[in-house]
């Protein structure tokens, strides 16, 4: 029996506005050969394969994301040493609702 459930926030448009921005670790912009893609970031919520609140991604370039032997998905605890990426998360809402005039996320 499920007495626990959590509804997870998930927005289109803020994913769509994350895809435009640069990767949050190396600084790639988008173009037609390299995709920024939004990485849900978890933060410790130890909630087994329930993604995280679509504000708390960060964009990331393919190659940061998956593709490098250091990428994001590769498990190597050193990925994002340096950047605080609560900060970042908060940044880019911060940036997105002063681009859009505080409409909802």
């Amino acid at each position: 029996m499920n007495y626990f459930k959590v509804k997870t926030y998930r927005s289109q448009r803020y994913l769509d506005f994350l895809k435009t921005r640069p990767c949050a670790k190396c600084g790639a912009v988008a173009t037609e050969y390299l995709d920024i893609v939004p990485a849900h970031q978890g933060f410790g919520q130890g909630w087994g394969a329930m993604k995280s609140h679509d504000i708390w991604a960060l964009p990331l370039c393919k190659t940061c994301h998956t593709d490098a032997p250091d990428s994001e998905h590769n498990g190597v605890q050193t990925f994002w040493e340096g950047i605080n990426r609560e900060l970042e998360c908060l940044k880019l809402v911060a940036m997105y609702l002063s681009l859009n005039k505080g409409r909802k996320i």
